[in-house]
């Protein structure tokens, strides 16, 4: 049985403390973006086949976005179903840790703001630096993350570079 992608997403929310109602502001549907893009990698273990590019927010999935506006078309249907169902003890497991990385601070930024600087270094590290050497690649991944996020110190990029590392997320 194949179960639809907005009802699993709906159950990750729920695993994650939230309700598909997050999905009606900005900041919601940006944290569902980022969760979802960290949920695929391999120490979370939830790959639910999501492609994603660079946007100015971070790493962004216009297939993803169409999921959440199901989700909110068809939030009763998607609430009646977190309720009902549950990831297996496995899935659980990368998730309870996906909530602790998701609760990170770094460089004097948390929440919302943290995941999508990590997400967006992460996503340079992973994508347009990849072939470059690890020293360089380190390097142009934090100077752009400064670029692009502005608002973000240098110091406050290589603090988020730094908890990707400890976390295990930039697999050379």
């Amino acid at each position: 049985m194949t179960i639809d992608r907005h009802l699993v997403l709906s159950l990750l929310l729920q695993e994650m403390g939230k309700t598909p109602d997050v999905l009606e502001k900005f900041e919601g549907r940006k944290y569902l973006q980022k969760i979802v893009y960290f949920a695929q990698m391999k120490s979370f273990g939830l790959d639910m086949g999501f492609g994603f590019s660079l946007h100015p927010h971070g790493p962004y999935s216009k297939e993803l976005s169409e999921n959440a506006k199901i989700m909110l078309l068809q939030k009763q249907e998607c609430q009646e179903f977190a309720k009902k169902h549950s990831f297996s003890s496995e899935a659980r497991k990368g998730l309870e840790q996906l909530k602790l990385f998701a609760g990170t601070t770094a460089g004097g930024h948390g929440g919302l703001d943290f995941l999508e600087a990590a997400a967006t270094v992460h996503f340079l590290w992973s994508s347009p630096f990849k072939h470059l050497e690890a020293t360089e690649r380190k390097a142009k991944a934090i100077a752009s993350c400064n670029e692009l996020k502005p608002h973000f110190e240098n110091k406050a990029c290589q603090a988020i570079f730094a908890q990707l590392e400890k976390w295990n997320l930039l697999v050379t």
